[in-house]
């Protein structure tokens, strides 16, 4: 297994990098920081101010952080998470949660 690289910095955001991208901090904005956390299941939280789905079972949960008090416990485990997720154990652990969202019906014309 190769080794995790992280952090990659850019002028725009910090990203979390294992075998993948699975968490980042955009630049700071005056009041707050916007950042992500990449699991492989959705997770309905009011600390999240959107869930993007990536096909086939990524979810992209992004949130607001105003205060140190922010960065809590709840946040490290969904981190601690979103690191495996990294690390790619979704791939090599049958037993890990993926949630695959279906397909959109098709639009008739």
């Amino acid at each position: 297994m190769k080794p995790p690289k992280m952090p990659t910095a850019t002028k725009s955001r910090i990203s979390l990098q294992a075998q993948m991208r699975f968490a980042a901090v955009e630049a700071p904005r005056r009041r707050h920081l916007n950042a992500h956390v990449v699991l492989t299941r959705p997770i309905e939280s009011d600390r999240f101010t959107r869930v993007e789905h990536l096909p086939p079972y990524y979810h992209v949960h992004h949130l607001r952080l105003e205060a140190p008090e922010d960065v809590d416990a709840e946040l490290r485990g969904w981190l601690a998470e979103a690191y495996e997720v990294g690390m790619q154990r979704h791939v090599t652990d049958p037993a890990w949660e993926k949630v695959k969202v279906p397909e959109a019906a098709p639009r008739s014309p």
